[in-house]
């Protein structure tokens, strides 16, 4: 068996207590990992809960991705009616699996709590803290078990390297142009890629905290050995699938690599330990997807299959990079950045990480041979960063060449991220000169540091007030001039966004987005039918919180005001050729208008004179 990744011995912690060596830095009682950790927690979740204590309660939506509404629709549907539906009558999967169920237990909880739907938005902030606080206990609990020590450096991986090194970008606009600019839609955005920007009510927090207990579960665990131990380690990987089903390729990866090893050196109790792990992912993956099978008619899910376009490769994300170089100037630079450097800047982090782990263990092998002293393998902790380099480079190029490349969302790469600060202190945890860090002296001055550095960033580059305001308006505000017009009418809606409209209104609503339709909404919108089939379901109102473009039109010499000039995309209308879209209710004031479809050969054709303001 090779020595090292495959069975290391455990270091043991050094003794806080124990007197120096000459020439060893005198360690400071306040420096301990659990110190460190205690603080790191502190420096992640309290802005958070400071900022939204002095918050009105709809800046919760501030944290929140907008597709998050889509699992919170579901959750609630899954909560009151037993069904995985978005529109309480079709069946859909457009979700991974964990988070989405998670997110119904959580919506149960606060009616069983009374906390209303605002303290239901409240709770899933709090579970996100508590699942991504989770995950770096146990990241931290590995590299300590794997090293015997916690640097002070981890102190920074709430803001993390990868945001350290994109914020530039972010303050290149602060300075000198506008956020908002950079994104109509939703507003002047955060930086992605902090930690902070993962609170946002997607799979990101289970996702993150799955990876915590697959790092410690694969240093901790005597998995190479011992049956029963990969067991618990391809039940920790399983978990990893679920909550975010393309993240399989990382426990592909583990699999994979550790085989390889295997093979290579004939070593039979670390293969069936392989063989254990791989059964337990597949066996886990299998059912859920004969269960998507069973319940919806498809085993992947809807909102996946979408969104790639796999095996074809696309050219947008190389258009998106010409364009980042040949328009330096224009409004969509900084949009168009991060989605590209949330793929490019881990990539590269992930090869520099290979290249410098092969080599160690060139160097390690070559002295072994040699008879001379050897140098340090890489240890169990880095074999798993390996590992999830192996990963990063696949899941990048993935969605560089067979992901549309405006759906490529910031939730996609939390592990990425991540990972750019976790290599990142890898390499620092060689560098001997860090140690003093710990010292007597320096300690309080980085933990100082630290939180000063943590306040500053949270206020200037993560908390941007005005993000999603567009979607505060209509939940707290537009939503109910909606429901006082329609009032107790069976009207169904047909709703161009991510959610935020079914969330916001007590009717049937259907995707026009069509990430968490059912499969054969799915099949209209390919075929540019969707309209057509949501009509004959009966869902006969259209509308959009956030891809409308509303302006408001003059007060005619009545007083009355006619509907506001509306700007459809025409990738929705072109799902509805043949049909008339009249306006019936909308905001005088032009912030969002109900259109009324009917086939023109329908009972219903003059809803254009029946139409008036909601307010």
């Amino acid at each position: 068996m090779a020595p090292s990744v495959l069975a290391m011995d455990e270091p043991s912690a050094p003794c806080p207590s124990a007197p120096p060596r000459e020439g060893e830095v005198q360690t400071s009682r306040f420096c301990t990992p659990k110190a460190i950790l205690l603080l790191t927690l502190f420096l992640f979740n309290a802005p958070v809960v400071v900022d939204l204590a002095l918050s009105p309660p709809g800046q919760t939506f501030r944290y929140f991705a907008a597709d998050a509404f889509y699992y919170f629709v579901v959750g609630r549907n899954i909560a009151n009616t037993g069904m995985i539906s978005f529109d309480q009558a079709y069946p859909t999967n457009g979700f991974h699996p964990l988070w989405q169920f998670l997110v119904a237990l959580l919506y149960k909880g606060s009616e069983w709590l009374r906390l209303g739907d605002t303290g239901f938005f409240y709770l899933v902030i709090a579970a996100n803290l508590l699942l991504i606080s989770l995950g770096l206990c146990w990241v931290a609990a590995a590299i300590q078990r794997s090293r015997g020590r916690l640097s002070p450096l981890f102190l920074f991986v709430p803001v993390g390297l990868y945001a350290v090194l994109v914020a530039p970008a972010w303050l290149r606009y602060l300075l000198f142009g506008s956020l908002n600019a950079q994104n109509a839609v939703e507003g002047a955005q955060p930086l992605y890629g902090t930690l902070w920007s993962y609170v946002n009510g997607m799979e990101s927090a289970p996702l993150l905290c799955s990876l915590g207990l697959c790092a410690y579960s694969h240093v901790r665990l005597p998995w190479r050995t011992l049956l029963a131990a990969a067991w618990l380690y391809g039940l920790a990987l399983s978990l990893l699938c679920l909550s975010r089903l393309d993240h399989s390729l990382l426990a592909c990866s583990i699999v994979a690599a550790y085989g390889v090893v295997a093979l290579a050196t004939r070593n039979r109790r670390l293969l069936r330990s392989v063989a254990v792990m791989g059964a337990a992912i597949a066996g886990t993956l299998g059912l859920y997807m004969l269960g998507n099978l069973a319940y919806c008619g498809s085993a992947l899910p809807v909102s996946g299959l979408q969104k790639s376009t796999f095996p074809v490769a696309n050219r947008e994300a190389a258009t998106a990079i010409s364009n980042l170089i040949s328009k330096p100037q224009s409004l969509e630079w900084l949009y168009t950045f991060w989605r590209v450097a949330q793929m490019a800047l881990p990539m590269a982090f992930a090869l520099a990480f290979l290249g410098d782990f092969s080599a160690r263990w060139a160097r390690f092998w070559r002295a072994r041979r040699a008879g001379r002293t050897t140098p340090l393998a890489p240890d169990q902790y880095d074999s798993f960063l390996a590992a999830t380099a192996l990963f990063v480079l696949a899941f990048g190029a993935y969605n560089f060449l067979f992901v549309l490349f405006i759906e490529v969302g910031h939730w996609y790469f939390p592990v990425s991220t991540l990972f750019v600060s976790l290599a990142g202190l890898s390499w620092c945890d060689r560098w001997r000169r860090l140690e003093r860090l710990s010292s007597t002296r320096l300690f309080p001055l980085v933990a100082a540091l630290a939180v000063a550095f943590h306040g500053l960033f949270f206020a200037h580059l993560q908390r941007m007030a005005g993000y999603h305001e567009t979607l505060i308006q209509f939940y707290f505000r537009d939503a109910r001039h909606v429901r006082e017009f329609y009032g107790d009418k069976p009207v169904k809606f047909v709703a161009f966004d991510d959610g935020i409209t079914a969330l916001a209104l007590p009717y049937p609503t259907v995707s026009g987005m069509g990430l968490a339709a059912d499969p054969e909404a799915v099949e209209a919108l390919r075929r540019q039918e969707f309209l057509h089939l949501a009509l004959a379901r009966g869902y006969d109102r259209m509308t959009s919180a956030t891809y409308f473009f509303c302006e408001p039109s003059s007060r005619q010499a009545d007083g009355t005001r006619p509907p506001p000039k509306v700007t459809i995309p025409p990738a929705f209308l072109a799902n509805g050729k043949g049909l008339q879209i009249v306006p019936e209710c909308y905001d005088a004031d032009g912030r969002y208008v109900v259109f009324r479809v009917t086939s023109p050969t329908g009972a219903v054709s003059n809803a254009a004179a029946e139409s008036q303001p909601a307010s």
